[in-house]
Parts: structure tokens; sequence; C-alpha cells
């Protein structure tokens, strides 16, 4: 089960923006990732240890470092709401009106990393 949840959560996203990232740094106009992380990875929870190794959001926040040159944005949100909350949340992240955010896990949840 460890090596699945890695494999889906962890390397499916890297090779994602591998090749994501390869496409967009061609052009000069701005551009931006979204990653789709679970909340699962923000707080303890008692049987599941490889979703807090996932570590969608490192490699989000590595990606925005490494990335900023080519003027590439990246964020994620952090899935705990419905689908259509979750594509809300990457709609803006992606938008002009996030313009200035980049690095950045939002965690669209109801609060469930704070209880």
């Amino acid at each position: 089960m460890f090596d699945h949840v890695i494999a889906v959560n962890l390397k499916d996203v890297f090779l994602c923006l591998k090749h994501k990232i390869r496409a967009m740094s061609a052009g000069g106009r701005p551009r931006t990732i979204v990653n789709i992380g679970s909340v699962a990875s923000l707080v303890a929870a008692s049987g599941m240890p490889a979703y807090a190794a996932s570590a969608v959001l490192g490699v989000t926040r590595t990606a925005a470092v490494e990335y900023a040159r080519c003027n590439i944005r990246v964020n994620a949100t952090n899935r705990g709401a419905t689908a259509d909350e979750i594509a809300a949340a990457a709609l803006w992240l992606a938008s002009d009106a996030a313009s200035f955010v980049t690095s950045q896990g939002l965690p669209v949840d109801g609060g469930m990393v704070v209880r």
C-alpha cells in the first residue's frame, strides 16, 4: 500500500511537473501549475503514514523556487472538500487574481487541519 500511495501521490505529481515545466519553459509569458494534494499529508492521522510521506507540498514548493526564473508559478490545493470546491480553489490559484501567490498549499478542507 505504501508504494502505491507514493507512486500515485508523489511520483505522478513529479513526472507531470517535469513534462509541464518543459513545455511551459519555452514561452515567455507567465504560466501557472496547480498540484492537487491531500489534507491527510498536513495532519497526523493514525494508519496513514504514506500520505504524510507523499509530500506533494514539498515538491510544489521546490518547483516554485526552481522555476520562478522561467516565470512559472507553482502552487497546490490540499483536497478535503467536494470536487467543485477544489476546482474553484485551483481556478483561483491559476488566475491573475493570484498572480503574486507561489509556493503555497491551499487547504480546502472545512477546517480539518486545525481540528
